[in-house]
């Protein structure tokens, strides 16, 4: 009953999806200026995963949007402090519209790991960066361990996500990204059963560093 009442609180009153309106209205441009291809589409398991995506940029939200079908990307919630360029504060009303939960894994742990849980418990799907924050020199950072927790206590799959160009186009510091090409790889999931909460955080790493240039 608590995790009904929490998922309702924060996504279950929004019908109309914002984030299917801005694919729409813009994909079709990112995915021309910045050469965007996604392979891999067929990875993705049927029921709850959780995509765990390296994070190069400001962009990576947005390339995810583009990158993932409709029927999956309806169903698909991320979770930020931000959301692309603009500073949301916890409940706003535009973070739910986005498909985006708001969570402050520092302040409040419980509250946090509950917002994700009882999107998973629902059918939902989550987008989790696991490094937390954009990369600084293109590298990958420190995975944390929370995908790996909620994939394990939840028995959900994780879905291994390679960004390859956006850092090179939107790096720190940038005011405007370049027109590069950007890649975008969607790798074979990661099932918890057999493994560890550390085994699938290696796992989740050394996939998606397997395909970074």
């Amino acid at each position: 009953m608590l995790l009904s009442s929490i998922f309702t609180h924060y996504v279950g009153h929004y019908r109309f999806s914002l984030i299917l309106f801005l694919k729409i209205l813009l994909m079709p441009l990112i995915k021309i200026y910045f050469n965007l291809h996604a392979n891999g589409k067929r990875n993705i398991p049927e029921g709850p995963v959780i995509f765990a995506p390296n994070h190069q940029s400001f962009l990576d939200s947005f390339l995810l949007i583009a990158a993932l079908p409709n029927k999956i990307l309806k169903n698909s919630y991320f979770l930020s402090r931000e959301l692309g360029l603009i500073k949301i504060s916890r409940g706003d009303s535009l973070a739910r519209l986005m498909n985006t939960i708001i969570v402050n894994i520092d302040i409040n742990l419980k509250e946090s790991i509950e917002k994700m849980a009882a999107v998973i418990q629902h059918k939902g799907n989550l987008v989790i960066f696991p490094e937390g924050t954009r990369t600084i020199n293109g590298d990958l950072g420190e995975f944390k361990k929370t995908f790996a927790i909620l994939s394990k206590e939840l028995n959900c799959p994780v879905v291994p996500i390679t960004i390859n160009g956006a850092y090179k186009s939107f790096r720190r510091g940038k005011l405007f990204p370049k027109a590069t090409s950007i890649k975008i790889y969607i790798l074979e999931p990661i099932y918890p059963s057999n493994l560890t909460v550390d085994d699938i955080v290696t796992k989740t790493k050394n996939s998606i560093e397997q395909q970074l240039l």
